[in-house]
C-alpha cells in the first residue's frame, strides 16, 4: 500500500531493485489514501505501507 505520489515517484526503483534481489518474491500494490494505510498497519492488515506523516502513528516503525 502506498500512496499516489509515492507510487508513481519513488516506487519504480524500489520495485526494480525487489525484482533484481528477489525475483521470484510477489507483489501487490495497492494505492490508497495515506490513513487507510496508516490504520491498515496498525491494524496488521497489511505487511508493508509507504506513508506520509499523518499522526496517531507513533507505534509503526518507520525506515
Amino acid at each position: 500500500m502506498t500512496g499516489e505520489t509515492l507510487l508513481a515517484y519513488k516506487m519504480p526503483q524500489v520495485l526494480q531493485r525487489v525484482k533484481q534481489r528477489a525475483p521470484h518474491v510477489r507483489l501487490s500494490l495497492q494505492s490508497l489514501n495515506c490513513y487507510v494505510i496508516r490504520d491498515a498497519l496498525l491494524s496488521d492488515e497489511v505487511d508493508l505501507g509507504g506513508v506520509y506523516r499523518v499522526g496517531n502513528d507513533l507505534s509503526l516503525i518507520h525506515i
